[in-house]
């Protein structure tokens, strides 16, 4: 009987998490699309113009292939991050099983076919050199050019995304259970804050990105789109990967010292937006839009723009999550 309870419980603790990570996007999708369908006067909002630039309609703002191309550095060390993130307490002892395996592989091969035809994409429609100038992180607008400029209009979103994740990812690991800590997870991400900080040093003038007002009211509204539409649905598969690959017995305990843990690093996480907002209390926000027209049209169109980089984000997290829990070295290991 306590472990048929034990397991009832679980399964409603994990349908309330699921709930949350999934149905919250879901709403706010919806939300968006009823507000950009009021705005234009139509229900059926994919041919008509929504972007902020004025000039792509809802289908190619989802489908914006150079604009994903520009996203892929950013999005690939988050991505990784989140894997490794999950795997610090992951109730896996290993995914070396030939289920874990195969989702790994496909997971990987997913979103390396998905960059790849997103870059062909983009040297089909533009050129060669278009194409690496997304990827050198020249462009924060279609119109603009400078080297390095997309990487500062994303540092404090990095930071943040890395933060809030751990803070999730602690809350959600001590309602469900937690692993002993992985040091190859630790280490990988030891790895990835050194790539984070050389390459902002390499890309230059990373004071820009934390007084810049327009650098600081990009990653503002970065940080509300990935936290809600990106983040939230991979870390609900990664906790879809730990149900079907753990023992049930192993998503039963309660770890209340950790969910607190994790929701000091959630309120920590969320300082860094409260002090943009500070820094632009006294900034004309609507003045640095490309494009005069509302702030809340601006963020329902944005929210789909960034449709491609949720799924990329969600393979290469699964992937990376399921590689580095394959060869586990646990602190409580013998």
């Amino acid at each position: 009987m306590r472990a048929g309870a034990s397991e009832a419980r679980t399964t409603r603790q994990v349908r309330w998490i699921w709930a949350i990570l999934l149905g919250g996007p879901a709403a706010v999708l919806l939300g968006s699309y009823v507000l950009l369908a009021i705005h234009h006067g139509v229900w059926n909002v994919f041919p008509v113009v929504v972007h902020e630039n004025g000039r792509y309609t809802l289908t190619e703002t989802i489908f914006y292939f150079r604009h994903f191309v520009r996203e892929l550095p950013v999005n690939t060390l988050i991505a990784m991050g989140l894997g490794m993130l999950a795997g610090l307490h992951s109730p896996l002892e290993r995914a070396g099983a030939a289920q874990g395996i195969s989702a790994c592989r496909r997971a990987g091969l997913a979103a390396l076919l998905m960059a790849a035809t997103a870059i062909v994409i983009t040297w089909g429609q533009y050129d060669r050199n278009e194409a690496w100038t997304e990827l050198a992180q020249y462009r924060t607008r279609d119109e603009l050019a400078e080297f390095g400029s997309h990487w500062r209009y994303h540092l404090l979103h990095i930071v943040d995304s890395f933060l809030f994740c751990l803070g999730m990812l602690l809350v959600i690991r001590g309602l469900t259970n937690a692993g002993g800590l992985n040091r190859r997870a630790l280490g990988w991400l030891a790895v990835l804050g050194v790539a984070f900080v050389m390459i902002t040093l390499g890309f230059g003038s990373p004071l820009r990105g934390l007084t810049d007002p327009l650098y600081l009211a990009h990653q503002a509204r970065e940080i509300e789109t990935h936290r809600i539409l990106t983040l939230c649905p991979a870390m609900a598969c990664l906790l879809l990967i730990d149900l079907r690959l753990a023992a049930s017995s192993k998503l039963s305990v309660v770890n209340r010292r950790m969910i607190w843990l994790g929701v000091g690093w959630i309120v920590l996480a969320t300082l860094i937006p409260l002090w943009i907002i500070w820094r632009l209390r006294e900034v004309n926000i609507g003045s640095l839009a490309q494009r005069q027209t509302g702030l809340w049209q601006i963020a329902a169109a944005h929210h789909f723009e960034h449709l491609l980089d949720s799924v990329y984000v969600t393979l290469l997290s699964v992937w990376a999550y399921l590689a580095v829990m394959r060869r586990r070295t646990s602190a409580n290991s013998p």
